[in-house]
């Protein structure tokens, strides 16, 4: 017999040994069947991803209806008031060289009672345009006036609202900080204030005045003041 040398039957053995590897990976049931890790086939979607998209979706309507309902409420709020439905308060400062005696506010009921007021006074022209944007026939408007030592002075608001259908203002005289630089002269300082809730003017209330001593002046706001 015909002995094999060692290096024939290390090369038999290896051509055996790739021989039966290739076999066992052939192996039918190691093929692809089409099934993906998560369970389901080759061209069907998980079932968890569909609900998913279902529940965002309707996440997406549910937002865009909220929306529409807030724009709907908002639309619904109306009048010349805030949105919470307080009045709406709006004022406008003024400086004349006439100066008064004493404090004075004055209830402007209608369009003749404020150009007779503005007639006697030599208001500036921000002044002016306010008392002509006045709408008489839905807000209310009052004049407040004080006298002041120098050109530095004011006539600050201090409060104002609608209280049981009637006007309450409290304003006070003031310099600010810079009295020491302010050219000395007597004037009057004075503030518009103009109130609405967006339906009939009142005409009736009360202001105070505190005037640059510190003494309050009380006065009743009607049409026979």
């Amino acid at each position: 017999m015909k002995r094999r040398s060692r290096r024939e039957l290390l090369t038999g053995t290896a051509g055996g040994i790739a021989l039966l590897a290739g076999c066992i990976g052939d192996d039918p049931s190691d093929a692809d069947d089409g099934t993906n890790d998560d369970g389901t086939t080759d061209g069907e979607t998980s079932t968890d991803d569909d609900r998913e998209s279902e529940d965002g979706a309707d996440d997406d309507e549910n937002e865009d209806t909220g929306a529409d309902d807030g724009e709907e409420t908002d639309d619904d709020g109306g009048g010349d008031g805030d949105e919470d439905g307080s009045p709406s308060i709006e004022d406008a400062a003024f400086t004349t060289t006439e100066p008064r005696s004493e404090p004075a506010a004055t209830l402007l009921a209608d369009r003749e009672d404020a150009d007779a007021w503005l007639a006697e006074r030599d208001v500036d022209e921000e002044a002016e345009t306010f008392l002509e944007e006045t709408a008489f026939d839905e807000a209310s408007l009052v004049a407040l006036e004080a006298r002041g030592p120098n050109l530095c002075y004011e006539l600050g608001l201090e409060s104002a609202a609608l209280e049981a259908g009637a006007i309450r203002l409290e304003a006070v005289a003031d310099d600010g900080d810079d009295a020491d630089s302010c050219a000395q002269q007597e004037v009057t300082v004075g503030r518009l204030v103009r109130i609405s809730d967006g339906s009939d003017p009142v005409g009736e209330g009360s202001a105070t005045i505190v005037d640059r001593s510190g003494d309050a002046h009380e006065f009743d706001l009607g049409a026979d003041e």
